[in-house]
């Protein structure tokens, strides 16, 4: 067990070292609010990275299949791996804390916040690492995916706050402000979002087979390459020849880049509906982290 132990702590240090020295930066460059804002999307980035990288070199390097191999109960490794990932996520937590009740009064609700990410790289990165077979996979998906959480949620609770519609449901005399019912959504979506990832990367890697090899890539599978020849037929029809056999194969090796590219067109385009619809102090903040998490 403690070779298992120490191999998941070789695998993890350099999402570490990363998680606890990043999120440092911005305070040096930038105002503290600003600071503030950039900090927790770089805490989130590198959260990400951190979870990522749980199951992520067991596919860059080959190794899953014998993983899977071992004489023992799969619930075991994963307990494991879990193990070593909360453990390693401790110190970036407590000191986010630290940092926050040392300069900022609102330590409850970016607090919440900093939680957002720390749940995710436990329960909900490696799932995404298990379902896409590939690190860069993981960090995408657990990235975009709750930000689109958090932009609907804090859309959806604006609204119905706006709008009176829940002021039948309330209890009489309760009176709930707009930051309160954003991040009383914000938590229930996120709670459920993480257990119910979490749940779903351990059924996964219970039933996890290796089949083929893995490039450390995103596997799109049979549906994207499909849907991608549909088009390039529908653009220059059944062409053949040496150069178009190359062109085809070069935009197939560029399939990745233009998934990330569609990724970041929907989520730039969700922040432009968002923004419009609930004006946030800090709009910017909002568009510079699709650009962040592309990059």
């Amino acid at each position: 067990m403690r070779q298992r132990l120490y191999k998941e702590g070789r695998f993890l240090l350099p999402a570490w070292l990363l998680t606890i020295s990043l999120p440092l930066l911005p305070f040096s460059l930038f105002r503290r609010g600003e600071a503030e804002g950039v900090a927790a999307m770089l805490l989130w980035l590198c959260c990400a990275f951190l979870g990522a990288s749980s199951f992520g070199p067991e596919f860059s390097h080959g190794t899953m299949g014998a993983l899977l191999s071992q004489p023992m109960a799969r619930s075991r490794i994963w307990f494991e791996k879990m193990l070593v990932l909360g453990l390693s996520l401790v110190p970036p937590l407590v000191f986010a804390f630290t940092l926050l009740s040392w300069q900022s009064s609102d330590v409850l609700g970016k607090g919440l916040m900093l939680s957002i990410p720390i749940g995710g790289a436990i329960c909900a990165t490696p799932c995404w690492t298990l379902l896409t077979g590939s690190a860069l996979g993981g960090i995408v998906f657990s990235l975009v995916i709750p930000f689109l959480l958090l932009l609907g949620g804090q859309a959806l609770a604006t609204y119905l706050f706006r709008t009176g519609a829940l002021t039948g449901f309330l209890p009489a005399g309760w009176t709930a402000s707009e930051e309160t019912l954003v991040a009383s959504f914000l938590l229930i979506a996120f709670a459920i979002y993480c257990l119910g990832f979490g749940w779903l990367g351990y059924a996964k890697f219970k039933r996890f087979q290796v089949t083929g090899t893995f490039s450390g890539e995103i596997a799109f599978g049979k549906m994207f390459e499909a849907s991608f020849s549909r088009v390039m037929r529908a653009g220059f029809g059944n062409r053949t020849g040496a150069l178009w056999n190359l062109r085809q194969k070069e935009l197939r090796l560029q399939q990745i880049p233009f998934a990330l590219a569609l990724i970041l067109i929907v989520v730039e385009v969700c922040v432009v509906g968002f923004v419009r619809l609930v004006h946030p102090a800090e709009s910017t903040l909002y568009f510079l982290a699709p650009l962040l998490i592309y990059t």
